[in-house]
């Protein structure tokens, strides 16, 4: 799955969390693939909304959508 890293940053802002901050849920290297744009495991996504406290259908799909839960 690939996450939406706009839809990421602004949930990891509402939780006042930092990419870096995520590495006590998911592995570095996932957070890095994130970061680079990369598609990372269904369960990894799982395991950031449940950190973020997110469904997990907002860390994925298209920018439109973020910016109207803004």
């Amino acid at each position: 799955m690939k996450v939406n890293k706009k839809r990421l940053d602004l949930a990891l802002a509402r939780n006042c969390m930092t990419m870096k901050d995520l590495q006590e849920y998911v592995s570095y290297y996932a957070i890095k693939k994130i970061a680079r744009g990369g598609e990372v495991k269904p369960v990894t996504v799982g395991l950031i909304a449940q950190a973020l406290h997110v469904d997990p259908e907002l860390l994925i799909g298209g920018d439109e959508e973020a910016t109207n839960d803004a």
